[in-house]
């Protein structure tokens, strides 16, 4: 499941999903939530999206939330 999204300045398209929250402990996380998700699982990623969006924690706001829809 996608859970966030953002548009890079070159125009790709980045995101959060279950390659960064399903991921083995101790990899690599390149990912757009900055690692917060890596490995924590599904409902432990969603509460952090929804942390995230409603403590506006985000680093652009070109993220889109792809969480319940209390998130949005």
């Amino acid at each position: 499941m996608k859970l966030l999204t953002q548009k890079l300045d070159s125009g790709v398209m980045a995101r959060c999903d279950a390659g960064c929250y399903d991921a083995k402990a101790g990899g690599h996380c390149d990912c757009v939530c900055g690692g917060r998700n890596h490995g924590v699982g599904l409902a432990k990623a969603l509460a952090n999206i929804v942390a995230m969006v409603r403590d506006k924690n985000l680093k652009s706001t070109r993220y889109e939330s792809h969480g319940p829809p209390s998130a949005r």
